[in-house]
């Protein structure tokens, strides 16, 4: 018996986050590549190949000595059915006759079925308006038939519904349209900087009637929690919240929590919540809308916040000492975003503040008293 193992990108006492999309898929592959094993005593050789989280790799092989060659062979055939699926996921060919509105999105995974698809969609508005492409930003998402199981929800409940938000709408006359493969904002940042107009999300009516009638003119600090089951590491600090929003209220704020949408509908302690806004993305922007200001650690919905004018405080919650996810770094912020620590977004006022730093009950308060002092208001006064 020969068994070899070979890691990459690996280190040592390395804890890997944990990471559940895809996790169900790759076991069901082991279990029936098992199962054929045990049943077919024929079975002599066997190689895996693993990927953990977004870009661990581990592979290992054992079986026959002298099957190697083999097993090679079956390797490459292997490879070759991956290049078919990923040339199957990505889009065809672009008509170039279509004017500069018209954008195609995958919904494959051949592009991120995640916030990143915000970003996209303000840059594909900010090159439409500088090409003069004519309103409204059109939209047509192919490969619909090829959603992965787990994003058919936030498709149908974030993806799509941004569009509207952002003044476009979405069309089959569209396909064949610009896509273009940045998913991080460097470019808005570079034509922001270069005097480009930065759009904005606006709410719509059926979001601002659910709103208001919950808020009933109340202004509440909002905030809004990191509640992933995957990368928890990036999750926001439960209990440091809590005690800002005891002091808010002891001040006579008035706080409502949007929790993350599997926990939409649990209680958070005493504190008002939001199940709606959680589920709704439409009512989700109202409240936002309708905030005093808006709080966030590192977390898609903030992108609501950013790419508008409305008040924010958004921790980025870097954590210098966790070098294993990129994004928590300095200088993947610096490199995919444009920003330097320390940096504001470029088109912020006054009333927007990021803060480069994690949500530690001192940094959430501290970054409270200047934003209060930014918008001219004493810390804890109701306005």
């Amino acid at each position: 018996m020969q068994e070899m193992t070979r890691y990459t990108k690996a280190q040592e006492n390395l804890k890997i986050p944990e990471q559940r999309v895809g996790n169900v898929e790759a076991i069901q592959v082991l279990e029936k590549a098992l199962e054929l094993a045990r049943s077919h005593g024929g079975v002599s050789y066997a190689a895996v190949a693993l990927i953990m989280g977004d870009n661990m790799g581990s592979a290992s092989c054992g079986g026959r000595m002298g099957l190697e060659p083999i097993a090679q062979k079956v390797v490459h055939s292997l490879y070759f059915e991956l290049e078919r699926l990923q040339k199957e996921r990505m889009l065809g060919e672009r008509n170039y006759a279509l004017d500069n509105s018209f954008f195609e999105y995958p919904l494959s995974g051949a592009a991120p079925l995640n916030w990143d698809f915000l970003v996209w969609l303000v840059d594909a508005e900010m090159t439409r308006l500088r090409l003069g492409g004519p309103a409204p930003l059109k939209v047509w998402f192919s490969k619909r038939d090829m959603i992965p199981k787990d994003r058919i929800g936030f498709v149908d409940w974030v993806i799509e519904p941004l569009v509207e938000l952002l003044g476009g709408i979405i069309t089959p006359a569209a396909e064949g349209g610009r896509h273009k493969r940045i998913f991080v904002p460097s470019d808005i940042i570079a034509r922001a900087k270069a005097g480009e107009k930065v759009p904005s999300f606006k709410s719509t009516p059926k979001g601002r009637s659910v709103v208001n009638s919950v808020l009933h003119g109340a202004r509440p600090v909002v905030i809004t929690l990191r509640e992933a089951p995957y990368l928890e590491f990036r999750n926001s600090n439960l209990e440091a919240w809590a005690s800002f929003a005891r002091e808010l209220e002891a001040q006579g704020e008035t706080v409502f929590f949007v929790r993350d949408t599997a926990k939409a509908f649990e209680p958070l302690w005493h504190f008002n919540i939001f199940p709606k806004a959680a589920m709704d993305i439409q009512v989700r922007l109202a409240l936002y809308e309708a905030a005093k200001v808006n709080m966030f650690v590192s977390n898609g919905p903030g992108g609501l916040c950013i790419f508008s004018d409305l008040p924010y405080i958004y921790l980025t919650n870097i954590k210098h000492e966790f070098k294993m996810y990129e994004p928590n770094s300095t200088e993947w912020w610096e490199r995919e975003h444009g920003l330097a620590e320390g940096d504001q977004w470029p088109w912020a006022t006054e009333k927007q503040l990021t803060v480069w730093d994690t949500d530690e009950y001192a940094n959430i308060r501290k970054a409270w008293d200047e934003w209060s002092a930014r918008v001219g208001t004493a810390a804890g006064a109701s306005n």
